[in-house]
């Protein structure tokens, strides 16, 4: 006859053992859900290569730019805020960082034109900062907020470039602030 032994389950867990397990539960670390960000960003990087080989007329240019960016904005906005499975607290230090990276941005540029930074510096800072985020998805706790430094990191150098202007085909001219301008050298 085979030796068959019983496998005793307790039945009572105490109050205190059920809420450690439980906490434990819902402190872990979970992996952050990037691919959205990327595929945004892609498919923006991608629209942009398209409206440059596509050579649209310049008035219809500068309104797809702009445009692009605003999508770019709202979607990224939407999913890190409500799809990203990141910590609540990162979520939002992370959104706040980006608000005040380009409030300060426009406050301490010498020729401030907000335009050109939603044009061009929201999508790198974006692309940075996702780029980063995707590196520290399911890394410990203590890297998690890299993304944030990063985010203003990114601000701050952009607060450290001079927009001298477009080209005649809606190229943007940018130069350090420390730099000559043109009427500098002119003079």
């Amino acid at each position: 006859m085979a030796n068959t032994t019983k496998l005793e389950i307790p039945m009572e867990i105490s109050e205190r053992e059920a809420t450690s397990h439980y906490s434990g539960a819902i402190h872990q670390s979970r992996p952050w859900r990037v691919w959205p960000g990327v595929l945004i960003l892609a498919l923006y990087w991608a629209f942009l290569v398209w409206v440059y080989l596509a050579e649209p007329e310049q008035i219809e240019m500068f309104p797809a730019k702009a445009g692009g960016a605003l999508v770019v904005a709202l979607g990224l906005t939407l999913w890190w805020l409500i799809y990203s499975k990141a910590s609540t607290a990162i979520r939002w230090l992370s959104f706040l960082a980006m608000v005040a990276g380009l409030v300060l941005s426009v406050v301490f540029r010498a020729n401030a034109i907000p335009i050109a930074l939603l044009i061009y510096g929201l999508p790198t800072t974006c692309t940075i900062a996702i780029a980063v985020a995707w590196f520290v998805a399911d890394k410990p706790d203590k890297l998690r907020y890299l993304p944030l430094f990063c985010i203003l990191a990114s601000w701050l150098s952009w607060s450290m470039m001079r927009f001298d202007g477009m080209t005649s085909t809606i190229m943007p001219r940018f130069s350090f602030r420390w730099q000559p301008t043109s009427e500098d050298r002119f003079l």
